[in-house]
């Protein structure tokens, strides 16, 4: 798909003439090739709330949003993958209709995401349950 074709798809979304998830279905069915799958990251110790990971650059920017959530034996309960070209735009459009976003500086997240390096933004694992969120960039 070229670029003009998802700019396309991305202002009918804008102009509300098909919604956030016709258009997602619209840009994922025209993928020829799924995007490699992530590795699984390994099970990180149960005896802290939040790790912190370095970062792991190979040079390039960034283009995709993983989010993995995953049970306390290691099987994933969620796994999302957003390109990063579209949270920016969803946050764009959906602080028009969320009031919660309210407050919040979107051109200083976007520059945060512009400037993003590959790695892991946040992990957080929930001792109770087991369960391990992990967000990361690559």
């Amino acid at each position: 798909m070229s670029d003009k074709e998802r700019q396309e798809i991305l202002a009918m979304i804008a102009a509300g003439k098909i919604t956030a998830a016709q258009g997602a279905e619209m840009l994922s069915a025209s993928r020829q090739a799924p995007p490699p799958a992530s590795p699984t990251p390994p099970e990180p110790p149960k005896s802290e709330w939040v790790e912190e990971m370095p970062a792991k650059s190979n040079g390039r920017k960034p283009s995709w949003l993983h989010i993995r959530v995953s049970d306390g034996e290691g099987r994933n309960k969620v796994s999302v993958n957003f390109p990063l070209r579209f949270v920016k735009f969803g946050l764009r459009l959906g602080s028009r209709f969320a009031p919660e976003l309210e407050g919040i500086k979107l051109d200083e997240l976007n520059e945060v995401l512009e400037d993003v390096e590959a790695g892991t933004l946040v992990e957080v694992i929930e001792e109770e349950k087991g369960e391990h969120v992990h967000i990361y960039v690559d």
